[in-house]
């Protein structure tokens, strides 16, 4: 086991220690080993001094005590084999735990977990594992950690999908905002929707975001949330009245109209033929009311047994109830009790080639609702009323979009500005330690061979279009020759040709020119101001060793 897994396995605990000795219940200096001391700082938090070495760390970390041990120790006799530093570790370790406070947990239930943010695309060159990846970064999110095998990993993330906890798409040109949000679709006869029906019908259509936001909703205020989501809420809003209400369903003959709702004091002069004036008196006469210039307002809540009675009342005119009060989503209260609290189980959004869809077009309002600010719960949270089934909608912070993008494709200059900004953007590059073990492949260096090639075509190209390691690792399970000829034949310079436009005179020197040959001059010939050379290339019929090698080993002619 190596020192990095040792002081892995008995760092299970530390993010609990160090949160306990950053509670400001330590002394001032409190020596914990030779030459190790915790130095209580003016902000109440404590950091690190090794006197022996004269470091430094400003703060109790994982990675600080790591560097110390493993990197920074210098001439400790008494401390100096890998065991005795695993050995002092874990008493700086126990010392954290046995002599400070746990603090109380004031995670907020909605907050994204650890660092991951809410939104995130996955950008890079081809084959660098970007889709690779977004398993991983979905069971970080969602489990905290990912299984120690791909098979593992695989299964975990394939259950979770079953499970309705992840969706995977895809964009493309023809992706649209119907798919993403909703739209009015076709239910034909014995379909879902439409199953005793007698023709065909059209009816408005949820479409994957939506359906993983409601998911992911109805699971927090499950789990979280005081107020039943069944219970409707309603408000009203008059400005020419200057009258505002907002009012509660809780069942169907019961509309609380909420403290602090106005009710309007005139009256339209039809109002006295209909029996809402003697409910209006009724009103007046047992609500806890306040009075104002021109309305009352309501000091405690107040129960009325229709929408139209309490619409009527509030404005003083006769009101059907359904014009007059808007639907909202309800007010999301938190359950403080942390005994009955549970952790918010978060859901994931993964978009391939993101950059292929017409972001405006698919996301259309919604890229306002998934900034991390505006989301429900949030200070700032909106909502807004869907264009086709008129629904409230907002989007919660346990749901996560992943995308990735290919930056060598050319519908990455479309991508919207708009969705640059509410993304994080994670760069992924060819990662040449991927590929450790293919040093020897018949004789042909993979790794050093791979980053000569990308090497080229940053300076003939750019960065974005560098090659990616994933073409490289089906060699692992088949490190033969036979099989690297087959990607440089099928992969490689294909990608190579689109890049460069079929310039094959820049693949040759992309490749070193062996692997792209001159057939010789073209038969019919064509002037010399309309082309620079009469020739033709074409792919070499045998790829060799030496020609693999030439690539890293030498420069070009």
């Amino acid at each position: 086991m190596t020192n990095r897994e040792q002081f892995n396995l008995q760092c299970m605990c530390l993010d609990e220690a160090i949160e306990k000795s950053n509670n400001k219940k330590l002394p001032l200096m409190t020596s914990i080993g030779t030459n190790i001391n915790l130095v209580k700082q003016n902000n109440g938090n404590y950091k690190i001094v090794f006197n022996t070495e004269k470091s430094t760390y400003e703060a109790v970390t994982k990675d600080n005590l790591y560097k110390f041990l493993f990197e920074d120790w210098r001439g400790n006799e008494s401390l100096g084999r890998d065991d005795s530093r695993i050995t002092l570790f874990k008493a700086i370790k126990t010392y954290l735990e046995n002599n400070c406070d746990k603090p109380k947990s004031q995670k907020n239930p909605m907050a994204p977990k650890k660092d991951q943010p809410l939104n995130q695309i996955l950008y890079g060159p081809p084959g660098t594992g970007k889709t690779y990846n977004t398993i991983n970064r979905a069971l970080e999110i969602i489990d905290g950690n990912i299984p120690s095998t791909r098979a593992e990993t695989k299964k975990r993330f394939d259950e979770l999908r079953d499970d309705g906890q992840i969706v995977f798409t895809t964009f493309h040109q023809s992706f649209g905002y119907e798919e993403f949000v909703e739209g009015i679709k076709a239910i034909p006869i014995g379909k879902d929707g439409n199953e005793d029906g007698d023709e065909m019908i059209y009816a408005v259509v949820d479409g994957i975001f939506k359906k993983l936001s409601k998911k992911s909703l109805e699971d927090y205020v499950q789990k979280n949330v005081i107020t039943t989501i069944n219970k409707k809420k309603f408000i009203l809003n008059a400005k020419a009245l200057n009258i505002q209400a907002e009012m509660i369903e809780d069942d169907a003959s019961t509309y609380r109209v909420l403290k602090g709702s106005k009710i309007r004091k005139g009256q339209a002069p039809s109002f006295d033929r209909y029996n809402y004036i003697v409910l209006k008196n009724n009103v007046l006469k047992q609500a806890k009311l306040k009075e104002e210039n021109e309305f009352y307002i309501l000091e405690e809540d107040y129960v009325f047994q229709s929408m139209s009675a309490a619409s009527s009342v509030i404005l003083g005119r006769q009101s059907n109830g359904y014009n007059d009060w808007k639907e909202i989503a309800p007010d999301l209260v938190t359950n403080d009790d942390s005994t009955k609290q549970t952790e918010n189980q978060n859901y994931i959004l993964i978009i391939d080639e993101i950059n292929r869809g017409n972001i405006s077009k698919i996301f259309g309002e919604l890229i306002t609702l998934i900034e991390p600010s505006k989301r429900l719960g949030e200070e700032e949270e909106i909502q807004l009323k869907l264009p086709y089934s008129n629904d409230l909608f907002g989007v919660p912070s346990n749901l996560y979009i992943i995308g990735t993008m290919n930056t060598a494709d050319r519908s990455i200059a479309q991508i919207d500005t708009a969705l640059r900004r509410r993304f994080e953007f994670v760069e992924m590059m060819p990662d040449y330690t991927t590929l450790d073990g293919l040093h020897d492949v018949e004789g042909i260096n993979v790794p050093d061979m791979l980053s000569a090639i990308n090497e080229r075509i940053c300076y003939l190209y750019d960065r974005e279009h560098q090659i990616g390691h994933s073409y490289f690792l089906p060699l692992k399970n088949e490190p033969t020759k036979i099989k690297l000829d087959g990607i440089f034949r099928v992969n490689i310079i294909p990608l190579l040709a689109e890049y460069f436009y079929g310039d094959w005179g820049d693949i040759r020197i992309i490749l070193n020119n062996d692997f792209v040959i001159e057939k010789g001059e073209a038969k019919f010939k064509i002037e010399a101001s309309r082309k620079k050379k009469n020739v033709i290339f074409e792919v070499n019929s045998e790829f060799k060793i030496e020609q693999y090698a030439r690539i890293y080993e030498t420069n070009n002619d």
